[in-house]
């Protein structure tokens, strides 16, 4: 599914992330780590009728996930763009649906295309996870400021997803992190810190969310970061 849609935006000079890594990894990196997550939840819940309510919001997350990567890691393209491709590639099943269009068979029903049903969610959450470019007042509140502060939506859905979306994305940016800098893996730890506190807040405050797997593995994973920090420290530290 996200294939198409990154291939679409992937130019041979930009295609890959400032630590070195294929554009296309990270992307399904955080899709896989968001369905992962709705998985586990599914498997736990009995009730069909809420089973199939986790179905439709993982769908809506993954592609939230697809759309958040896509528009942080291709700035240089539009909103607009990212509609069109959606629109065009997300389809149920392109195998059955593409070569009908190709023959010419027109009135197939709008619901082919899971996109066209949840359009409108998938953008709002873009929008709430959309950075605020460097010199911006809110860049570096803009979760608080989007999610908590002048949170518009009329139920907390829209949040929680795009809480699970960034969470997601954070934990596979803390697990790839090995080629940057010192003083940007600190600093990555530290924006995660807030992630986690926002995330913490959301559990006790807003309805329908289920944290808790994202907690500890952004917990575990910075931890870790920080005592592989501390170890290489203090090991500089004993050589000079």
């Amino acid at each position: 599914m996200t294939y198409p849609i990154v291939r679409s935006a992937v130019t041979q000079d930009k295609a890959r992330r400032e630590n070195g890594e294929m554009v296309m990894n990270h992307v399904y990196g955080t899709c896989v780590h968001v369905m992962n997550r709705y998985l586990k939840r599914i498997e736990r819940e009995k009730d069909p009728v809420k089973r199939k309510d986790l179905y439709r919001r993982m769908k809506i997350a993954v592609m939230a996930a697809l759309g958040h990567d896509y528009l942080e890691d291709f700035v240089y393209l539009s909103e607009d763009f990212l509609r069109n491709k959606m629109v065009q590639h997300m389809t149920v099943d392109t195998n059955t649906e593409s070569p009908l269009k190709r023959t010419g068979i027109s009135g197939l029903p709008k619901d082919t295309n899971p996109f066209s049903r949840e359009k409108e969610s998938v953008l709002r959450i873009l929008r709430m996870l959309n950075k605020p470019p460097k010199g911006d007042p809110l860049r570096e509140m803009y979760l608080e400021h989007n999610l908590f502060d002048h949170y518009e939506g009329d139920g907390d859905e829209d949040r929680v997803i795009a809480s699970e979306v960034k969470c997601a994305d954070r934990l596979h940016n803390m697990k790839t992190m090995e080629k940057k800098s010192a003083k940007r893996k600190i600093s990555y730890c530290k924006e995660t810190g807030v992630i986690i506190d926002l995330v913490f807040r959301a559990q006790a405050e807003w309805q329908g969310a289920d944290f808790q797997d994202d907690l500890i593995a952004l917990t575990n994973v910075t931890m870790d970061r920080l005592n592989i920090l501390g170890v290489r420290r203090d090991s500089a530290e004993a050589d000079t």
